[in-house]
């Protein structure tokens, strides 16, 4: 049985502009642990913009390039759990997978 979900949740965001080394461009630290992202160019009309997974703790990132490659916007994803008590706290009761 699907859950009724509400319309909209507010979740809290984590973000940061973060300097860019123009020596090691691609070398983006994760906000949580700070090991090197993993880039992803999930959409090659937009250049500047990136998805990163950290190896080490498995946190995602949106990831975009500003002020000419000299700093990032750096924008931790919500975990699933921050959204599924999200959506508790609005009233609705999700499932979750087993």
């Amino acid at each position: 049985m699907i859950p009724e979900l509400p319309e909209r949740v507010t979740v809290p965001l984590e973000a940061a502009a973060v300097p860019i080394d123009p020596r090691r461009p691609g070398r983006i630290g994760c906000r949580r642990c700070g090991r090197a992202l993993e880039l992803n160019q999930p959409d090659p009309d937009d250049p500047d913009r990136w998805l990163g997974t950290c190896p080490a703790c498995g946190c995602w990132q949106v990831v975009e390039i500003l002020d000419g490659e000299r700093m990032a916007l750096v924008v931790v994803l919500p975990v699933v759990d921050l959204v599924r008590e999200a959506i508790r706290a609005a009233g609705a009761r999700p499932d979750r997978p087993d």
